[in-house]
């Protein structure tokens, strides 16, 4: 992240409140012979799309290492450094984790963004599952790995299994090509001017928090262990949130790139004076399904752009709106982003007792 990339702008943040900062990625990459490139943003109706260099994007562990070392002898902050990697090959990263050992941080991330493998299959999740193994096998550090969108909640909660991670971090953006149209302008699509890579992206932004909060609740509904949660927060009642739905810390990148640590420091102001968290009772296994989208009929319309989308057979018009099906809702987010009033929620969903049920279809 641009934010945790060199001393300044980690002590700035620092400055403005914040708890700990999780440093940019690194790789032992010959980065002073990679060209540096230039990172080219835009917002669009579909979020903010970044693109950028590998060489630009990653420090070495060198650079990474001086900077942790710098951050907590000056003024003891709370600093963790982030590893990444290409591949499922243990020696690229069991290396890089033996550098940072003799400086003893409280955990090491392990950025699966870039790699360069489908972690959607069933067998990359079984070698993903090995590398943890592994790695444990060879390294003292806690092991924070930072899921991949690739990796569902259910994938993740299987894969990383008996492997004693330390925690789970939460959601890295999805890496993505962008569409190319012949005019300019088209559809809202972004045009990076003079990028290097203009077929290859990054896709982040607000949108990214439903699918967040699905993660927080099913993996703090089947897991024990600490989650820092992200992605797509923008405010204090964000954060709130997520807080309730059983994160135990959350990490912003987005805001800040946009606003500054300024953000930080209002956050912080707000949170102050935020509505008191009403976590309710706490999900188990046994209890928790998954989420579920619920419209607010007060907040709606009725435009029913959310009953025309190709994505959802769970939304349906009748004559007091649109209304939404809980046994076919997936949870997966994509019709909050269509309400242009914000009138549909993710909630949690506890399915009803089987005798209930039956009741109801009988009627």
């Amino acid at each position: 992240c641009p934010a945790t990339e060199d001393r300044e702008r980690i002590v700035k943040c620092f400055d403005a409140g914040a708890a700990a900062a999780i440093l940019k990625s690194c790789h032992p990459l010959h980065t002073p012979g990679l060209p540096a490139g230039a990172r080219r943003f835009r917002h669009s109706v579909r979020g903010i799309w970044g693109s950028s260099t590998t060489g630009r994007e990653l420090l070495s562990p060198q650079q990474a290492s001086r900077l942790y070392t710098d951050l907590c002898q000056s003024k003891n902050h709370v600093v963790i450094p982030s590893l990444a990697g290409f591949s499922l090959d243990s020696r690229e990263w069991i290396d890089t984790l033996r550098f940072f050992e003799p400086l003893q941080p409280p955990c090491v991330q392990l950025d699966l963004f870039y790699l360069n493998e489908d972690l959607s299959l069933p067998d990359t999740q079984a070698r993903l599952g090995t590398l943890m193994m592994r790695l444990r096998e060879n390294c003292t550090l806690p092991l924070l790995p930072k899921l991949n969108q690739e990796l569902r909640p259910g994938a993740a909660l299987a894969t990383f299994k008996h492997t004693g991670i330390a925690g789970w971090s939460l959601l890295d953006s999805i890496r993505t090509h962008l569409p190319s149209h012949p005019q300019a302008g088209d559809s809202g699509f972004p045009v990076f001017a003079h990028a290097q890579v203009p077929g290859s992206a990054s896709l982040f932004g607000g949108w990214q928090l439903p699918l967040v909060s699905e993660y927080v609740y099913r993996l703090h509904a089947n897991s024990p262990i600490s989650i820092v949660a992200g992605g797509g927060v923008n405010q204090a009642s964000d954060v709130v949130q997520l807080l309730a739905l059983g994160a135990q810390a959350v990490q912003v990148a987005t805001p800040v790139l946009v606003e500054g640590p300024a953000w930080i420091r209002r956050t912080l102001r707000d949170l102050v004076t935020a509505t008191e968290i009403q976590a309710g009772p706490v999900a188990s296994p046994q209890t928790f399904d998954r989420v579920r989208a619920h419209i607010d009929l007060a907040q709606c319309s009725g435009c029913g752009q959310c009953t025309e989308q190709l994505m959802c057979n769970a939304i349906r018009m009748t004559t007091c709106g649109p209304q939404i099906q809980p046994d076919r809702c997936e949870g997966c987010g994509f019709c909050l982003g269509l309400c242009a009033n914000h009138a549909i929620h993710l909630h949690p969903y506890y399915p009803k007792p089987q005798y209930i049920t039956e009741m109801i279809d009988g009627e």
